[in-house]
């Protein structure tokens, strides 16, 4: 599966084997980066725009579910990593100020919907 994709064993003629990917996975820069990924301009980890948002980390995966946050999730760390630049906060601070109160209704569709120029985290 993986040669389909164009992945090649560093021996040509080598299948990629379990044990192989199973080296990748175990070294540590690949652990790092699954784990505790460097981050780009404008990322944030989740738990890290939730403090700066002042909620809760389970409210901000909700939202990412719901498509009002654009996110990646980092596989077996399941390590979120979140797009917010200045204009995202700016919304993403709205939505919240949107979402406190008892009986609250569903914040306005502009504040639903990520800028359009997001980046998707890599």
């Amino acid at each position: 599966m993986l040669e389909q994709e164009g992945f090649r064993s560093p021996k040509q003629k080598k299948r990629i084997s379990a044990d192989m990917v199973k080296y990748l996975l175990a070294s540590r820069h690949t652990y790092k980066q699954l784990q505790n990924p460097d981050l780009q301009q404008d990322q944030w980890r989740s738990e890290e725009l939730a403090k700066k948002l002042n909620v809760s980390e389970k409210k901000l995966k909700d939202w990412v579910t719901r498509g009002w946050v654009t996110a990646v999730q980092r596989p077996f760390g399941r390590t979120w990593v979140l797009y917010a630049d200045e204009t995202e906060l700016k919304r993403l601070y709205q939505l919240v100020a949107s979402q406190s109160g008892q009986g609250r209704h569903a914040p306005p569709e502009t504040l639903r919907n990520p800028a359009a120029n997001n980046r998707k985290p890599g």
